[in-house]
């Protein structure tokens, strides 16, 4: 799964990424984890979106993301990094006790 493998890569550089999500338009964003969700062991990506489309209309917020509906992943400017340090991030919560990386 090129998508989850170019995310994780994200993930341990601290680099930003475009993805699409649900065929719609592309959005950008800095992914803080992905990991396993335990009640329907579904693989779950968390991203803060800094922009692009939006079904909800919000920006800088943080998002959880299907990986089976994310597709054409690419990390952006290889020059950029962004600091893991979004308010809403919780690295100890209970939901990444599967985790697949993590910042």
């Amino acid at each position: 799964m090129a998508a989850l493998q170019t995310i994780i890569n994200a993930i341990q550089t601290l680099k930003p990424i475009s993805f699409t999500y649900q065929n719609a338009s592309e959005r950008i964003g800095n992914p803080y984890a992905v990991y396993i969700l335990k009640s329907n062991n579904t693989t779950k990506v968390h991203i803060v979106q800094t922009s692009g489309y939006t079904s909800s209309g919000q920006l800088n917020k943080f998002k959880q993301f299907n990986i089976e509906h994310i597709s054409n992943v690419k990390i952006q400017d290889e020059n950029i990094s962004f600091v893991p340090d979004h308010p809403d991030y919780k690295p100890e919560s209970d939901i990444y006790n599967n985790v697949l990386a993590q910042v």
